[in-house]
């Protein structure tokens, strides 16, 4: 019987990494869904960081949100 891998328990908590290992991290469309879902995904992941260290991440994630958000708005 063949040997059935182990999945990696942070695959199964940590959703991000969990879609990225199903779908293969298949590009977005286009620049501005890249630009924000990769900020968007930081953001997600700072989560798990030391909270001086989440905080800087989101001081800077949330300017380039808004940045991404504004790109869309100007489509």
């Amino acid at each position: 019987m063949p040997r059935i891998p182990k999945t990696p328990t942070l695959a199964v908590t940590d959703p991000i990494l969990l879609w990225l290992l199903i779908h293969g991290g298949d590009p977005a469309p286009d620049e501005r869904t890249a630009r924000l879902s990769a900020s968007l995904a930081i953001q997600s992941l700072a989560t798990h960081l030391s909270a001086g260290a989440a905080r800087e991440v989101r001081a800077t994630v949330g300017k380039e949100i808004a940045a991404a958000a504004r790109a869309f708005e100007q489509g």
